[in-house]
């Protein structure tokens, strides 16, 4: 996720979310409370109006835009954003490095779309990219980040609740894509 040990992220600064899963909506909020632009990438048209409604500034639909990179250029001015949170992978790394800024970040927090792949240094030397995997923080970062929930009020998004007999229908409607959020299973 958006790690602010990490990543020093400041009001006014940019940050790009890939997505509307948990971790990408949770990146959203944090980004927002830290008093930065967000901008998002979707694949379906029914959820550019709840990222928007999330606080989105800016929803590009990467069906209608594969090369995504260019769309948040367009709307940065020429600049980038200052902040990357990669849930995609092998096939959206190299746009996430065109859509970032001179001295920006990327945060590789997942790997949706695998593992694979060739990666071109030149770019990252170029605009003296960061880019750091994050698979879990510390026992203390937790503590912080839960304490910043708290104060800040931020709720998770949940998109729908199953009950555990219901667990098949549950992992169906993941697996869909169709949700924006966290999905509930309740025991």
């Amino acid at each position: 996720m958006l790690s602010f040990d990490l990543d020093d992220l400041k009001p006014g600064e940019t940050v790009l979310v890939q997505g509307s899963g948990g971790v990408s909506i949770f990146a959203l909020q944090f980004a927002l409370a830290a008093g930065a632009r967000v901008f998002a990438i979707t694949g379906s048209e029914a959820k550019v109006a709840g990222l928007e409604r999330l606080g989105a500034e800016h929803v590009i639909r990467h069906q209608k835009e594969p090369e995504w990179s260019r769309a948040v250029l367009e709307v940065t001015g020429g600049v980038g954003v200052d902040h990357v949170v990669e849930t995609g992978g092998a096939s959206t790394i190299d746009e996430s490095i065109k859509a970032a800024a001179i001295g920006g970040s990327i945060s590789l927090v997942g790997l949706l779309t695998g593992t694979g792949g060739r990666l071109d240094m030149l770019p990252i030397l170029a605009k003296s990219l960061c880019i750091q995997g994050i698979v879990v923080g510390s026992v203390e970062m937790f503590e912080r980040m839960l304490g910043m929930i708290e104060h800040l009020g931020i709720r998770p998004v949940i998109d729908a609740a199953f009950e555990m007999q219901d667990i098949a229908a549950a992992l169906e409607y993941f697996r869909s894509g169709r949700h924006v959020g966290k999905l509930v299973i309740t025991v």
